[in-house]
């Protein structure tokens, strides 16, 4: 689907997915991440249709594999921000406030659960720091601006200057 855009290809991605956590028995300790990928199915085919039924089917599976995980396990963070990155997603499309708030109280929960030092933190901060963006292009609210420069603030200076991804940092700060 990622390289040849065929919907057939990520319906069958996801009906296979889907096939796989009816399968998988409750407590079965895959089954929060075959959630996690059944979401991520969902957003790929949501970022392609704009179907809003797909971003909430995303968001009740990315809900499922946090739900699931222990705090102390160290794929919560990473299903916390897939979880918030897909509430955004959908505050995008529809400006419900309530998205944009679930998507930035489970995106700060996943930094406050990810240890510094951990090579995914930048990519945590820089996916909040663009929440707190949209809600301000959507709101107009200055503390939401100030948050958004804040965190790519952090972004930028926790990102070795030979990192493929500091110029596309330097851009959002």
């Amino acid at each position: 689907f990622e390289r040849a855009g065929d919907l057939s290809d990520i319906a069958e991605a996801i009906s296979l997915q889907t096939r796989a956590v009816g399968l998988t028995p409750t407590g079965h300790t895959d089954l929060p991440s075959r959630f996690t990928n059944l979401g991520s199915s969902f957003v790929r085919r949501f970022g392609r249709t704009g179907d809003l039924s797909d971003v909430a089917k995303a968001i009740s599976a990315h809900t499922k594999a946090v739900n699931l995980t222990p705090d102390e396990h160290p794929g919560k963070a990473s299903r916390l921000s897939n979880l918030g990155s897909s509430y955004m997603a959908c505050f995008g499309r529809t400006g419900n406030l309530s998205d944009g708030e679930n998507g930035i109280l489970a995106l700060t929960e996943a930094i406050h659960l990810t240890p510094e030092g951990d090579a995914h933190l930048p990519s945590m901060l820089n996916n909040l720091g663009n929440a707190f963006k949209r809600r301000f292009q959507h709101l107009g609210n200055l503390s939401d601006a100030a948050e958004a420069i804040s965190l790519q603030t952090q972004v930028v200076n926790l990102t070795p200057e030979d990192h493929a991804d500091l110029p596309s940092r330097l851009m959002n700060l």
